[in-house]
């Protein structure tokens, strides 16, 4: 066998000591380094997808809430006419009113449109701005899909208003 001296096995412990450090960095401390780095990511990754699914889910419940108001607003089952009357009653432009004529539309998937023509003479524009807006925030699903707003004789600030709502009611 051979004899070492002091020095040598001074040295050969030194590099034995090298050695198991490399080995220790490199098959456990580097790969539970990179282990970590990786659950990192994945946490980053997952809170961004945590939030996409937050935003989705309040874009649904957004939807849903539209789709359940829309559909108590069809099966609310008041006519058009009656709710033209009802607002020019409620803002005093009964008797400015000079015809409603409702045109019948097509019956299409269990739902039915239908239009009202309305001319109101002789109206305050506020209180027709007023009777346009109570229309279309009613418990019906109404819309305005034509305006038309004239200068009447009479004097300033009234005008001869030409209006055409479109309704869709379940059949």
């Amino acid at each position: 066998m051979f004899q070492l001296s002091k020095r040598e096995q001074l040295l050969l412990k030194i590099l034995a000591g090298i050695i198991g450090g490399v080995l220790t960095y490199f098959l456990i401390i580097s790969p539970l380094i990179s282990m970590k780095r990786e659950f990192a990511s994945r946490h980053d990754e997952n809170l961004s997808k945590i939030e996409k699914l937050g935003i989705i889910y309040s874009e649904y419940n957004d939807i849903r809430q539209k789709r359940v108001r829309y559909e108590s607003q069809i099966n609310s089952g008041q006519g058009i006419t009656t709710l033209i009357e009802e607002n020019a009653k409620t803002l005093g432009i009964t008797n400015n009113k000079s015809y409603v004529r409702v045109v019948p539309g097509n019956a299409k998937d269990g739902y039915k449109k239908e239009s009202a023509d309305v001319r109101f003479v002789g109206v305050n524009i506020t209180t027709i701005l007023k009777f346009i807006y109570n229309m279309e925030h009613s418990n019906s699903l109404v819309t305005t899909s034509y305006l038309r707003i004239n200068e009447a004789l009479k004097g300033r600030d009234i005008y001869d208003v030409d209006i055409k709502f479109d309704s869709v009611t379940s059949q």
